[in-house]
C-alpha cells in the first residue's frame, strides 16, 4: 500500500510539474488482457464517425500483435452520426445496409457513433440535445442493431469517451456538446450495448482516468501519454492504440461466444484493412 500511494504522489506531482502540456492528466485504468485467439480467419465491418475511423487506423497492429487473423473494412464517415444522412446514404439504417450488402464476407460487425450531428436544428431535424433529438438517436440505433440481428450477423456497440469540448470550440461541421455526448454514453452502456450482444467494448474506460473523469493525458507503463488531441474530442496515436487494446478483447470475447465462420485460420489471408468510408490518419496534436 506504501509503494502504492508513493507512486501516485510522484504520478500527481508529475502532472503538476508538467504545467498546461498535460492539462487534464490522471492514472489510467490498466488494459484489458488479450482475450484467446480464435479458431478462423474473421472479417470485421467497422461502422461510425472519426473516433472509429481512428480505432481502425490502430486495429489492425494490435490485432497482429496479438496474432488474431482478422480482415478490417473501415467504413466510418468523418462527423456522421444517427441522425441525417451518413455518406451517400440518407441515412444511417441505410448506410450500414449498403456496407454490408456490399461485404458479403463480413462476419462480426463494430459500430461507434459518439455524438455527431451535422443537421440538428435545421429543418426537418431535432433541435441538437433536446428530448426529441436523444428519442430520434435511440430509435435510429434499435433500428439498425434490428437489422443486424436479422441478418444473424454478431454485433458489438462500443460504449463511446466523453469528449471534453462543445462544438462552439471545436472546428467541425458536426455539433457537438459535452453534455449531450455524456447522456448518449449512458444510453449506449444502459441500451445499446447490452441489445448488441453480451460483450462490450467499452472506450470510456479506455480513455479516462481510475474515476472514469474525461483526461487528455494519461498516466500507464511508467509514462505520460497525450490520448486525446488538442481540439479535446478526437484521438492521439496513443489514444487509438488504447480503444484498439479494448476493441481487440471484446472481438476475442464475441467470437468465442459464437459459431466461428467457415473460414481456416492463417495469416495468410491478407489484406488487413479495407477502406470503405472516409479516409484517417493520426497525428499527435490534431488527431486528424
Amino acid at each position: 500500500m506504501r509503494r502504492w500511494w508513493q507512486a501516485a504522489l510522484i504520478t500527481l506531482l508529475g502532472c503538476g510539474l508538467a504545467g498546461s502540456g498535460l492539462a487534464g492528466c490522471a492514472i489510467a485504468n490498466a488494459p484489458p488482457s488479450p482475450g484467446r485467439l480464435p479458431s478462423a480467419h474473421h472479417t470485421i465491418l467497422a461502422i461510425g464517425d472519426s473516433l472509429m475511423g481512428q480505432n481502425d487506423f490502430a486495429l489492425p497492429g494490435v490485432l497482429a500483435a496479438q496474432g488474431i487473423d482478422a480482415t478490417l473494412i473501415d467504413a466510418h464517415v468523418n462527423g456522421s452520426g444517427l441522425i441525417g444522412p451518413v455518406g451517400d446514404r440518407p441515412s444511417a439504417l441505410s448506410w450500414v445496409q449498403h456496407q454490408v450488402e456490399a461485404h458479403p464476407e463480413v462476419d462480426t460487425v463494430i459500430i461507434e457513433w459518439a455524438g455527431a450531428c451535422a443537421l440538428c436544428g435545421k429543418t426537418g431535424y431535432p433541435t441538437y440535445g433536446s428530448t426529441t433529438f436523444l428519442a430520434t438517436w435511440r430509435t435510429n440505433a434499435l433500428a439498425i442493431l434490428d437489422y443486424l440481428h436479422a441478418r444473424g450477423l454478431p454485433v458489438i456497440w462500443v460504449h463511446s469517451p466523453p469528449v471534453g469540448a462543445s462544438s462552439d470550440t471545436v472546428a467541425s461541421g458536426s455539433q457537438i456538446n459535452v453534455a449531450t455526448t455524456l447522456q448518449l454514453c449512458n444510453i449506449e452502456q444502459a441500451e445499446f450495448a447490452p441489445y448488441a450482444s453480451s460483450v462490450t467494448t467499452d472506450w470510456y474506460v479506455a480513455l479516462t482516468d481510475v474515476y472514469h473523469q474525461y483526461q487528455t493525458n494519461l498516466y500507464y507503463d511508467a509514462a505520460w501519454h497525450q490520448v486525446r488531441a488538442d481540439d479535446l474530442v478526437h484521438l492521439t496515436i496513443d489514444g487509438a492504440t488504447r480503444t484498439a487494446l479494448w476493441t481487440a478483447r471484446g472481438l476475442s470475447d464475441l467470437w468465442q461466444a459464437t459459431p466461428p465462420p467457415d473460414v481456416p485460420h492463417t495469416l495468410e489471408n491478407g489484406p488487413r484493412l479495407i477502406q470503405a468510408g472516409d479516409a484517417v490518419s493520426l497525428d499527435v496534436g490534431t488527431g486528424l
